[in-house]
């Protein structure tokens, strides 16, 4: 088995020289997307120098799963994009199969258990193009989520930035290989900073706005409600405020998990929290990071801090990829503490991965 040498004083940005040795850890270098198989292995998207994504065990055995180093070395298998590859988001199936959201190429990758990679949509230019996956294109894909009947939705951005007309959208990949935009009830395409997303078992899908400072639920008819924050009230200086979800608010909400009786989990990257919404109220589940509610960023900013302990004592520094295991254990992606957490039922934030 391959492994990557961690040097004293070095940090080797998820990819560099090779070594073969059982007492090394593949490192993850600005963890993002988390995600789980049915054999309890985590995958996480790393975005260093040389983006990557690693396969952790159980036991916390953690190995480079996917990069562009690795295909390098596969000439027959090499993926058109491969030069592009930048993971964000990524979802997974009942059988195991991984899809990425590639917004270094813009393209939706499909990876088997195995590892082998192909495009399964996009990679046709940078323009929002809907139709069957042989000619649409994305532009900037990057969040992901799955239903149980696999149609995928991943967040994409249309507009131009040079004129400043940029906006978020939804596109939908259905099983038979169509490419659409998600549109509500009147027809009118969803146009919102969409962040992380999640399905549940009714293909409801929940959604953090990550510039209106809430989280949405769209239903499969194209109904939007709101399921806490209020949506749009603050541009900048934002407040953090529990309790009733008509009067909450949080900051920037970007990953999101269901929890076993479908409370909504999600986490908020300024304010380094990981919070709750359930029974119609809305609560911090662990951090407890000082809040700067003095102006020193106008988007909002919590002191980060890197603390493992009691879960409403824990520290995060950036905290974004979320997901439960069978057990109920949520596993965090801490961005900028370089490391994996966990969160057991009890209420305790350890190190899992670092």
């Amino acid at each position: 088995m391959i492994h990557y040498k961690k040097i004293p004083g070095l940090i080797l940005l998820c990819t560099n020289s090779i070594v073969f040795s059982q007492n090394t850890k593949q490192p993850v270098y600005y963890p993002g997307a988390i995600i789980i198989d049915s054999k309890s292995n985590l995958y996480v998207s790393c975005n260093s120098q040389q983006p990557d994504i690693v396969r952790i065990t159980p036991t916390g055995e953690g190995t480079e799963f996917i990069s562009t180093t690795l295909y390098r070395k596969k000439p027959s298998e090499k993926w058109p994009s491969i030069e592009l590859f930048t993971p964000a988001g990524m979802a997974i199936d009942q059988e195991d199969t991984i899809y990425v959201a590639d917004i270094g190429a813009g393209s939706v990758l499909k990876i088997s258990p195995d590892g082998h990679v192909k495009v399964y949509a996009g990679n046709k230019g940078r323009v929002l193009k809907d139709g069957p996956v042989s000619i649409a294109s994305f532009n900037k894909p990057k969040f992901i989520a799955i239903d149980k009947k696999k149609n995928l939705y991943v967040s994409d951005e249309g507009g131009d930035e040079r004129n400043n007309t940029e906006y978020g959208v939804i596109r939908k990949i259905t099983p038979q290989g169509i490419v659409s935009t998600i549109k509500d009830r009147s027809g009118t395409e969803l146009h919102f900073d969409a962040a992380g997303m999640v399905c549940d078992s009714g293909e409801n899908l929940f959604v953090c706005d990550r510039a209106g400072r809430c989280i949405k639920k769209i239903t499969p008819d194209g109904s939007v409600s709101i399921m806490g924050g209020l949506c749009g009230k603050r541009k900048t200086n934002p407040v953090y405020k529990e309790g009733d979800v008509q009067t909450a608010e949080f900051m920037e909400p970007w990953y999101i998990a269901l929890g076993k009786n479908g409370e909504i989990f999600f986490s908020d990257i300024r304010l380094n929290r990981i919070i709750k919404i359930s029974n119609k109220k809305i609560s911090t589940v662990a951090g407890n990071s000082t809040i700067d509610l003095g102006g020193g960023n106008i988007q909002g900013y919590s002191e980060a801090g890197y603390k493992d302990g009691e879960a409403k004592k824990a520290l995060f520094n950036e905290p974004l990829g979320i997901t439960f295991d069978k057990n109920g254990n949520l596993f965090i992606a801490d961005g900028i503490n370089h490391c994996i957490r966990k969160l057991s039922p009890n209420g305790i934030v350890s190190t899992f991965y670092k």
